[in-house]
């Protein structure tokens, strides 16, 4: 049984950069999915999971989907999202690396 290292897994972390919450239909394009429950919480950051970095550089270089915001996108890895204290209606403290802090992507 192969298993995944928890830093090579990473999450995508998408905060708008304007506004104060990802809109529901942003959501639903950054998914993929056409459904998105609609009782949830609006959140002031989308998170993504992908197997790899290079997964994840991947969707971020080639995205074409139309989006309302624009946004800021962060990457880290499984481990280091798992550390952080995630709560509804605010962006938690992700423990981002120096590396990471600089590493800034946006759609």
């Amino acid at each position: 049984m192969k298993t995944t290292s928890p830093y090579k897994v990473h999450w995508a972390i998408f905060t708008p950069t304007t506004g104060k919450v990802v809109t529901k239909k942003d959501e639903k394009v950054l998914s993929g999915s056409s459904y998105i429950a609609a009782n949830r919480k609006a959140m002031k950051f989308y998170a993504k999971h992908f197997a790899t970095k290079q997964d994840a550089l991947d969707f971020i270089q080639n995205f074409n989907g139309k989006l309302i915001k624009k946004y800021k996108v962060r990457l880290l890895t499984d481990k280091q999202f798992g550390l952080s204290k995630i709560n509804i209606g605010e962006v938690p403290e992700f423990p981002f690396t120096e590396k990471q802090k600089k590493e800034v992507y946006y759609l």
